[in-house]
């Protein structure tokens, strides 16, 4: 465990001869109100978490991961952008697209009722200052007679490495910087050595999202978590991978309720007298993040780890069983998920990250 530095456990008592356990135990209170002293939060943040991952953490996984002792050892980021281009199956359908606003054109419904398809797509590492400046308007229509619409997302991608004990933890954020107009089954996945092992019941991942209610202009936040006895989660010697399904907008129609207000609230715009709206329940955040534990197999001396870490987006609605059709490979997408080669072309081949340690001390 790294320690703290001394000259920051002395600043207490230039204002106090004594510190109480309660302000020691309240160092930083959650939003859960999961109370944490220095320690634990320090902790958390040696095992690779984010201060927004502390502060949405709950108490099951705060009390799994407090008392570890823990050191951060190897961080690897990329920054990544993703286009695509969309065509019309039927150029005549482009005409009455021109009508609407890019705002209004629900790509997924169109690639379902094959309205439109994939043209090409590409994957590249850019700079953190791109990433950073990214447009939030990420969807355009070409100016061609048959225009084709283009996506851009952009995509951070983090891999660390964490000495926990007599393990090492291996750990994957991905923090998406636009919404994606595709929101199916993507896949996570952490390639490792195959000299260490996977530690059985270590697995956790978290997806977190924010719905802006554009009703009530109000905002609120959504997690789901895969814990241990998740069907999600598919584990082989040298890593684990699991998939899960994105958030998706959706719609509340909201009437007017009589001589009052509406029935629903006060909405932002309300309906008329004797009318309903149609408000949008929107995805405007999206993270998530995966970790297990391994160890080394065998007695002989193992010096090096490697974490590869991998997400892949879905670019067009795939089921259940296609998102859970991979296997853990060095020549897989971003080096770690490889599926049939039909359904490769299912993803986006978002490049992967390498984290890596080359002393280690099991």
């Amino acid at each position: 465990m790294k320690k703290i530095k001394l000259f920051l456990l002395l600043i207490p008592f230039l204002f106090s001869n004594t510190v109480s356990a309660s302000e020691v135990s309240n160092y930083y209170v959650n939003q859960n109100k999961i109370s944490m002293s220095e320690q634990e939060f320090m902790t958390l943040r040696e095992l690779g978490f984010t201060d927004k991952q502390i502060a949405e953490m709950d108490l099951e996984e705060f009390n799994r991961n407090k008392d570890l002792d823990a050191e951060l050892i190897s961080v690897d980021t990329k920054y990544l952008k993703t286009t695509i281009v969309y065509e019309y199956t039927n150029p005549n359908a482009s005409i009455m697209t021109l009508n609407n606003s890019i705002a209004e054109l629900d790509i997924n419904t169109l690639i379902n009722n094959n309205t439109l398809s994939i043209k090409s797509k590409s994957s590249v590492e850019v700079t953190q200052e791109e990433y950073e400046n990214a447009d939030s308007e990420n969807i355009y229509m070409t100016m061609d007679v048959n225009p084709d619409i283009v996506e851009t997302t952009y995509k951070k991608l983090t891999t660390t490495i964490s000495k926990n004990g007599s393990y090492y933890r291996l750990k994957n954020d991905l923090l998406w910087k636009q919404m994606p107009s595709v929101r199916s089954y993507d896949v996570f996945g952490i390639r490792n050595n195959t000299t260490m092992s996977p530690v059985s019941g270590s697995q956790y991942s978290k997806l977190s999202y924010t719905i802006l209610n554009n009703c009530y202009g109000t905002s609120s936040s959504g997690y789901d978590v895969y814990g241990t006895s998740s069907s999600r989660w598919k584990r082989e010697n040298d890593g684990y991978g699991l998939s899960f399904k994105l958030p998706a907008n959706t719609t509340t129609s909201y009437s007017w309720g009589g001589l009052g207000e509406p029935t629903e609230c006060p909405c932002i715009n309300p309906p008329m007298f004797g009318t309903s709206v149609l408000r949008t329940n929107e995805v405007t955040a999206l993270s998530s993040y995966m970790y297990y534990d391994v160890v080394k197999i065998g007695s002989g001396t193992i010096n090096t780890i490697d974490a590869y870490g991998a997400y892949q987006h879905a670019t067009s609605t795939i089921s259940s069983s296609i998102s859970l059709s991979f296997g853990i490979e060095a020549y897989g997408l971003g080096a770690v998920l490889q599926f049939a080669s039909d359904y490769n072309n299912k993803f986006d081949g978002m490049q992967g990250t390498h984290a890596q340690v080359l002393n280690a001390n099991w």
